[in-house]
């Protein structure tokens, strides 16, 4: 028996039976199914198989199983992270997982498909299919996770051995490097002999998922082309491209507040610079509502709005000046008890002034806290995917060279039969101080 016998892989299968299948696109939905993942380095074929066991409409004497397969051609990127991060898996989906309590004790395999999954109903049900009772949870989470191509298999780390885990890494990396065909799989054996048949998501009857914010085009967004000399503000307000102008002025008219009410909103525009400038609005008050009537509505919130700036060019803003969101924000205090208010008669209320602007200003400063949390988050993420991908190239750099150090000691075992033996012990035993190096978790990672 050579070493090459004894290092090179046999088919490995990662059987559990409750791993937590999670679709972070589809509103976070999440259920636990039975996962088989299969690999043959040998033979170059792999695939993954979601095996879930529901109760359906009109059948009343036993469950029924919906396999769910990704194949290799589907699968885009494939990766492993040893130890999941609080962004990767919601609370409400952990609690799902017998005995873990925290995200870091839980290993996610995370997929990213071209296509949906391949879904396998027995044979004789009636199309759409339909859950027993239609609060049924599993149900209604496997049928968007069958039309998902974000999903993650969340698998508890006490369960999976380190020798798991490498292998599973292995698999993921020939998954990402194309390097894994789907094996001829034989459906007569599914579902007790009764067999299956490949069916996709349109089996359970639902709608098609929603396009995400990139994929939606909005309506006046192909009302006309902006020119590349065109600057606007982040805050502008889109206006119709057919606009009646008998005086031949601008193309882009902008509407001007009245004399008063831009008085009125300069004397407090300094306060307020570091949030947003109020130095015209989009919107008028008929001149048949009282003044009572117009103070109330032009001092209510959902009409305060930021400026609309006519479109064209304008000087780019100097380097010097920081970002936005690193300026310092003083909490705001105005002094607003002498200003008239618009209608000229009651005197504006500082409070409520105020209110709105420290609601914006604290709106904005968690938005920026969040956003940078995740960030930080996502960046954590990349690092650790990083590191495994070239812990894993490391490995199969080390397996090539022993291997070709093999070929030369099968040489010298037929020349020199006793040398050779020493030779191939000694090669043996490097390839293992290799693999163990490199697939021990470093501290501080």
């Amino acid at each position: 028996m050579t070493t090459s016998s004894i290092v090179r892989e046999r088919p490995w299968r990662l059987d559990r039976k409750a791993v937590l299948i999670h679709a972070p696109d589809l509103d976070n939905v999440g259920c636990l199914a039975h996962v088989n993942v299969s690999y043959d380095q040998t033979q170059g074929e792999g695939y993954i198989t979601i095996k879930i066991h529901l109760k359906l409409a009109g059948i009343t004497d036993d469950y029924r199983t919906i396999h769910l397969n990704i194949l290799p051609r589907a699968i885009t990127t494939c990766s492993v992270i040893p130890s999941s991060f609080k962004n990767m898996l919601p609370n409400k989906l952990l609690a799902k997982l017998q005995g873990v309590k925290e995200v870091s004790a839980v290993t996610t395999l995370s997929l990213q498909l071209k296509e949906p999954s391949v879904v396998l109903v027995p044979p004789g049900l009636t199309y759409p299919i339909s859950p027993a009772e239609s609060g049924d949870g599993d149900f209604y989470a496997i049928s968007r996770i069958s039309q998902a191509t974000s999903i993650r298999l969340h698998y508890c780390k006490q369960d999976f051995p380190k020798s798991d885990q490498l292998r599973l890494r292995t698999f993921a990396c020939a998954l990402t490097n194309n390097a894994l065909k789907p094996p001829c799989i034989n459906y007569t054996h599914f579902n007790g002999g009764l067999g299956a048949q490949e069916r996709n998501w349109t089996v359970f009857g639902q709608l098609p998922p929603l396009p995400t914010y990139n994929q939606v085009v909005l309506p006046e967004a192909a009302l006309r082309k902006r020119s590349r000399g065109e600057v606007c503000s982040s805050f502008e307000v889109d206006m119709p491209t057919e606009v009646d102008d008998p005086d031949g002025a601008s193309s882009h008219p902008v509407i001007k507040t009245p004399p008063k009410v831009r008085q009125s909103t300069q004397d407090v525009a300094h306060f307020g610079s570091d949030v947003y400038d109020t130095q015209t609005t989009s919107t008028m008050c008929s001149p048949a509502m009282s003044a009572k009537s117009r103070h109330s509505w032009e001092m209510s919130p959902s009409n305060i709005v930021p400026t609309v700036f006519r479109r064209g060019r304008c000087e780019p803003e100097p380097i010097a000046e920081p970002p936005r969101y690193q300026k310092k924000r003083p909490k705001l205090d105005l002094s607003l008890k002498d200003m008239p208010s618009k209608d000229g008669n009651a005197p504006v209320d500082g409070n409520t002034v105020r209110e709105i602007i420290q609601d914006v200003v604290d709106k904005e400063k968690q938005a920026i806290l969040d956003e940078h949390q995740e960030m930080c988050d996502e960046a954590e993420i990349r690092v650790a995917e990083a590191i495994d991908d070239g812990r894993l190239t490391i490995i199969g750099k080390t397996d090539e060279c022993c291997d070709e150090i093999d070929e030369h000691g099968q040489k010298v075992q037929e020349a020199y039969p006793g040398f050779a033996n020493v030779f191939i012990a000694v090669n043996h035993e490097l390839r293992k101080e290799l693999v163990a190096a490199w697939t021990k978790r470093r501290t501080g990672i």
